[in-house]
């Protein structure tokens, strides 16, 4: 493992990832040109350019644990990996996937053989290991409504808590564990969430008795970048959220909310460094950096010599004409 208590020394891991709702699943089949429709192209673009270790995306529409060929495609053309999970969704939206970038190995993925909302993945580059998950908890789980039912209020609390303290124990032996996901859940009152839209709910804080107890070793990196700051993602409430278990000596760059992505919720993007010895990947392109070569003298003057000599051709073309068409002959100075 990269991690451990002591100050980061040597060279440092950049590991960016996000978390993305899918809201009406994805679009494979849509045009690659046409990112704005097309979710899974857009995600391979995040990966392809933008620089995305992982991406964690919920509401797949997948229904199986073999991705489709047509949503496989987008991510293996350029060598990228893809999990997803679905087999037991009663639900096509009740499913989540891990895309990663080619840089990293997929050394080992965890699944719930009782429900589709969780998948996690532990991934390696170099000497570095760290694990990541997706999860997707059930819809109101936070905010059960009163004219539910003892008994649904109950399954609904109860399959919250499972797929949380399964993801926890997953993660327990890795130094450095990211949990994103859409909770479904608000944590702190008034500032999560609009004070006034409790809408006759009870608000209930399964993720603040299970991963975020106050002994858990997880945090909410948004909250502790921002700890003042609204950070909504839905509706005027925070939803979705990034937790991490990492040592101090792992640098928290940022935590950030931003849009873009075709969907009812925003994105909740992450960045950390990592101290760890890299294996070195040749990129197609990355952002804002240009490779500039500079000319030897003889290049250049090699060049000069052909912009007079194109000078000299062109005039003497365009003087030829002047005077074969008997125009007023004019020379061109």
């Amino acid at each position: 493992m990269c991690a451990s208590g002591a100050p980061a020394v040597g060279p440092l891991i950049r590991v960016r990832g996000r978390s993305l709702n899918a809201g009406t699943g994805l679009c494979p089949t849509e045009s690659e040109g046409n990112r704005e429709r097309d979710k899974a192209g857009t995600i391979a673009h995040f990966l392809d350019l933008e620089g995305d270790d992982f991406a964690c995306v919920q509401e797949t529409g997948v229904r199986t644990d073999e991705c489709p060929p047509p949503l496989a495609a987008l991510f293996e053309k350029n060598g990228h990996h893809i999990r997803v999970s679905g087999t037991n969704s009663t639900n096509a939206y009740d499913t989540v996937a891990v895309m990663v970038h080619k840089r990293w190995k997929i050394v080992k993925v965890f699944r719930m053989p009782s429900s589709s909302r969780c998948l996690a993945v532990e991934l390696r580059q170099g000497n570095c290991t760290i694990f990541v998950a997706s999860i997707l908890l059930p819809t109101n789980v936070g905010r059960i409504p009163a004219r539910t039912t003892s008994w649904a209020k109950t399954e609904i609390r109860a399959e919250a808590r499972r797929i949380l303290l399964e993801v926890e124990r997953w993660s327990a032996p890795y130094p450095i564990a990211i949990v994103c996901g859409d909770l479904n859940c608000t944590l702190v009152r008034g500032l999560d969430r609009r004070e006034d839209d409790l809408g006759g709910c009870r608000p209930d804080n399964v993720v603040l008795e299970t991963i975020l107890r106050p002994s858990s070793p997880f945090a909410d990196m948004f909250r502790q970048l921002w700890p003042l700051e609204r950070g909504w993602t839905r509706k005027e409430a925070r939803l979705d959220y990034a937790l991490l278990k990492a040592p101090d000596s792992i640098e928290r760059v940022e935590c950030t909310v931003e849009g873009g992505f075709v969907s009812d919720h925003e994105a909740v993007c992450l960045e950390l460094l990592i101290p760890g010895k890299v294996t070195k990947v040749t990129e197609p392109w990355t952002r804002t950096t240009f490779r500039v070569h500079k000319a030897t003298p003889g290049q250049r003057a090699a060049f000069v010599a052909r912009v007079n000599a194109a000078i000299t051709r062109l005039r003497d073309e365009w003087n030829s004409k002047l005077t074969v068409s008997g125009a007023k002959e004019r020379t061109l100075e």
